[in-house]
């Protein structure tokens, strides 16, 4: 009795420990993320960008990209660093770094200028 509680005590310690070694699956992006019909080229990722950083800024004002900046890791694009500003030069505020990842071409604001 004393050996099968040990045994399965054993067996409980060991099997979790095997999962983790199994490469994890990616979860599904959100529907609204992708889209099949366009192509993830970089006007479409600006245009992502630009859209989160619209939607989620108080006041309407144009944006133009300052920065973009691809990031790679062992040679796989896993996405882009996009950082807007007001068009106007003259505007205060405005704008934001986005990150949009390249497989799901999902925007992620990072920051908002404002």
């Amino acid at each position: 009795m004393r050996a099968t509680l040990l045994l399965i005590l054993t067996a409980l310690l060991f099997l979790p420990a095997a999962g983790l070694g199994q490469a994890r699956s990616r979860p599904p992006a959100p529907r609204w993320c992708t889209d099949a019909t366009q192509k993830g080229d970089s006007a479409f990722i600006v245009s992502r960008a630009i859209k989160a950083v619209a939607d989620s800024a108080r006041n309407r004002i144009a944006l133009k990209v300052d920065d973009f900046q691809v990031i790679r890791t062992a040679s796989l694009e896993q996405g882009v660093i996009v950082s807007l500003v007001a068009a106007n030069p003259h505007a205060r505020g405005g704008g934001g770094l986005v990150w949009v990842d390249t497989e799901t071409l999902c925007p992620i604001i990072l920051r908002l200028y404002e």
